[in-house]
C-alpha cells in the first residue's frame, strides 16, 4: 500500500474493514511513505492499493506518524478494545 494524497480516503473503520479483509486473505501489509521527493509513477503503478491519509500534502515524518495512529485506531477496533470512538 502506498500513501499518496491523491489515493483513495478511508476513514478509521473502513481502513480497519479493509485490514481485516487483507489479513483473512493471508496478505501481508507493506505501507510505503514516501520521501521528500516523494514516490515515482511507475512505483505507483504497481502498488495494490493508494491510501490517501489527507488531501493535504504532508511531510512524510508528519504522515508516518498519521499512519501509526490510524493503524493503531483501526486495530483497536478490530480487536473490540474501548478507544475510537465512531
Amino acid at each position: 500500500m502506498i500513501l499518496d494524497e491523491r489515493g483513495q480516503f478511508l476513514n478509521t473503520i473502513e481502513l480497519a474493514s479493509k485490514i481485516e479483509k487483507w489479513l483473512e486473505a493471508s496478505k501481508d501489509l507493506c505501507f510505503l511513505v514516501g520521501g521528500p521527493e516523494g514516490i515515482s509513477p511507475e512505483l505507483k503503478h504497481k502498488a495494490h492499493f493508494l491510501l490517501s491519509l489527507s488531501p493535504l500534502t504532508l511531510n512524510h515524518e508528519i504522515a508516518i506518524l498519521v499512519l501509526m495512529e490510524a493503524l493503531y485506531r483501526s486495530f483497536t477496533i478490530l480487536k473490540k478494545i474501548p478507544y475510537h470512538r465512531a
